[in-house]
């Protein structure tokens, strides 16, 4: 074994905030180490940038906080700058928490320039709800190249070293070989970027739960119907509307049987629930290349294929 890593053992939030109130408090004019000083000076550019704001030339002071009145990390520059950072590994914002953050920071720092900021060091589907609350998204391969790969600081190489082996487990789909829990995130992240409003989570179950991605919801007197990669399977779904009888379901499940648009692998009648499976498409939709690796173009073909042919099955039968 190699040197290791600290932050493969400090992987809680809690030390992933400490670092980076560290992080920060490097670029306080006090800090003697020029490299730590510039490393710190390019962290806070780094979050600045993220709301559009220029930091000024000279920093006079940096004080950085951890649990703020519940907010993960906040920054003061020169007395007049501050930052609110919600920190994330893995997890995602939930409960309204950062428009609460948000408004209390306003008014408790009136008359400062406010910059809002959210890190996601691990993968999350989407930040559209970040962003729409105001907050500029700071990602993993942002931190990676902010981080120059020669730095002499051992905490520095070793955040780095640790967010690059983070970097290489979300991608070890692409090589077919390896499929552990990160290289399903990092598959259904992929393909999720070419299917037109496409989603992705963790979906628990009592079995001990998945990874799923989603699309193509469609309204129907029925319920409403999508498709699902429940990591290898490509389903059509269904959540029934409350008048959507047992009786129903059995007879959407024969016309998907009879439906000519596809070639069904062997079924089993789907089982009632909030959310069900209709039919299984594929047991396996992936595509791979002559030498065992994901061919993601191929891949997102077959799925695109099978959009539109759900889109016509949805059709058939709304004219049932």
């Amino acid at each position: 074994m190699g040197r290791p890593n600290l932050f493969h053992f400090a992987s809680s939030e809690l030390s992933q905030d400490a670092f980076f109130c560290w992080l920060a408090s490097c670029a306080d004019p006090l800090v003697i180490d020029p490299e730590l000083r510039s490393v710190g000076r390019s962290f806070l550019d780094l979050l600045a940038l993220k709301k559009d704001f220029t930091l000024p030339v000279l920093i006079e002071s940096v004080s950085a906080r951890r649990q703020v009145n519940k907010i993960d990390i906040v920054i003061e520059i020169n007395h007049s700058i501050v930052f609110i950072i919600e920190d994330k590994a893995g997890t995602s914002e939930h409960s309204n928490q950062l428009r609460r953050y948000l408004d209390w920071a306003m008014e408790y720092y009136s008359g400062w320039q406010v910059l809002p900021i959210y890190i996601q060091t691990y993968l999350q589907a989407s930040f559209q709800d970040v962003a729409e609350q105001g907050f500029g998204v700071v990602t993993r391969s942002e931190l990676i190249q902010m981080i120059p790969g020669t730095c002499e600081d051992s905490v520095l190489n070793q955040f780095r070293e640790h967010l690059v082996q983070l970097e290489a487990k979300y991608s070890a789909f692409v090589e077919g070989s390896e499929w552990d829990s990160y290289a399903w995130q990092g598959y259904l992240n992929r393909i999720s970027q070419g299917i037109e409003h496409c989603g992705w989570s963790y979906v628990p179950n009592p079995s001990g739960g998945f990874y799923a991605a989603y699309w193509g919801w469609t309204v129907t007197e029925y319920g409403e119907m999508y498709l699902q990669v429940s990591e290898k399977q490509l389903s059509v779904r269904i959540q029934p509307s409350d008048g959507t009888s047992a009786e129903t379901i059995s007879r959407l499940y024969a016309l998907a049987l009879e439906f000519k648009g596809w070639s069904l692998p062997l079924q089993s009648k789907p089982r009632r629930g909030r959310t069900l499976n209709l039919v299984t498409l594929d047991l396996d939709h992936r595509k791979f290349d002559a030498d065992g690796n994901i061919d993601v173009e191929l891949t997102l073909n077959g799925l695109l294929s099978s959009s539109e042919k759900f889109k016509c099955f949805v059709s058939s039968l709304m004219g049932s």
